[in-house]
């Protein structure tokens, strides 16, 4: 059978040119891989295929027994150093000695990534939750923790390993045959999301007292749901319910820099006569020595300096965002390939110089 090349390079010990069957190659004239964007206000714009440009890929594992995986747009007859280049590399979630299990899950690759730093940037956090349950006797409870897994203990610990925002949820069954859920959003170190709703409700008969608590940038606009079909928008409110019983309160809060925020409570009014529950949730950030679950950027600019976005310096700002994960073709030695499309914004360094770049690439990466 007849075999064309494309211009897609895997590296795994040596570099092979990626020569696939004819039906698997991509018809001429459509390049898939592509990068644009601006570097300090200048656009730029790669294509593999165009202008001696090739999309290369590889992954290595290092001495702690962590996968990277590296998708790079340079020529072909570069050697160590590529003039106007890009190069994205993502840290795995885990530290994993046995290639087969590389890329198993997920979260090898998670849609949303953080910079890695010299100091190594948290991405995990442990959390406590703390079942709250009232009016009745509980026979079990079940809890979801929004990233695929979940629990039926009543005050559980668990470890979210990459960034993100996760939705949260507790149902209660009673033995009176009364149940009820509660669901909130926890963010996991996601950047951009460095605000959060909170508030008080202190009931007196079928009167209930609201007071908004938000942490962030404020000054905050606030829109509150009592659950009963009516609404308001000031920072605090009282709200008279028609009828005794446990209401689903809902505040959501929007910070000055656009940060949004939501959280829930079942609220119960004096003398509710039924079961309700809630949760508290305390949260550690753990340490991140080895930059688990990172990316770091690397553009090489026309004078062959390297800048990179791995700096404690990263603004609040930057961030970094997979929008879209799938299979690709096999190499011809059978290796695994994904096809990425992501888009970021950060900033560059080198030896006291810096760089602004934004822009979006679809990429490709090899993995075991």
């Amino acid at each position: 059978m007849l075999k064309r090349c494309y211009p897609v390079f895997i590296f795994v010990s040596i570099a092979l040119f990626g020569c696939k069957p004819e039906e698997h190659t991509p018809a001429e004239g459509e390049p898939i891989f592509s990068t644009q964007g601006t570097v300090d206000g200048q656009a730029f714009s790669i294509t593999a295929g165009v202008s001696d440009y090739y999309m290369f890929t590889n992954y290595s594992l290092d001495t702690g027994n962590v996968f990277s995986f590296n998708g790079s747009f340079k020529t072909v007859d570069c050697d160590t150093i590529c003039n106007n280049s890009l190069s994205i590399t993502f840290r795995n979630y885990k530290i994993d000695a046995n290639q087969a299990t590389a890329f198993s899950q997920s979260m090898s690759l998670p849609p949303h990534n953080v910079f890695s730093s010299p100091s190594g940037t948290p991405t995990s956090m442990q959390v406590d939750f703390i079942a709250i349950t009232m009016g009745g006797q509980a026979s079990d409870l079940l809890w979801d923790f929004g990233d695929g897994t979940s629990s039926i203990e009543a005050n559980p610990q668990h470890t979210y390993v990459v960034p993100g925002i996760y939705e949260v949820c507790l149902t209660a069954n009673y033995i009176d045959g009364c149940n009820r859920s509660i669901c909130n959003t926890l963010n996991n170190n996601l950047p951009g999301a460095d605000c959060d709703a909170s508030f008080s409700a202190t009931p007196n008969g079928n009167t209930v007292a609201f007071t908004a608590s938000p942490t962030g940038n404020g000054p905050f606009t606030y829109a509150w749901d009592f659950g009963d079909g009516t609404t308001t928008n000031t920072q605090g409110a009282s709200h008279t319910y028609s009828s005794p019983g446990v209401y689903q309160v809902c505040l959501t809060t929007t910070s000055s820099d656009n940060c949004t925020s939501s959280i829930c409570k079942n609220i119960a009014t004096d003398n509710a006569n039924t079961c309700s529950v809630d949760y508290l949730a305390d949260t550690t950030v753990l340490s991140n020595p080895l930059n688990l679950a990172t990316v770091e950027l690397a553009w090489t600019d026309e004078n062959g300096k390297v800048f990179t976005s791995k700096s404690d310096t990263q603004p609040s700002s930057s961030h970094f965002e997979i929008l879209s994960i799938e299979d690709f073709v096999d190499n011809e030695l059978g290796a695994k390939t994904k096809k990425l499309n992501v888009e970021f914004h950060c900033v560059l360094y080198h030896q006291g110089e810096s760089k602004s770049i934004s822009g979006s690439a679809i990429i490709a990466i090899a993995y075991p």
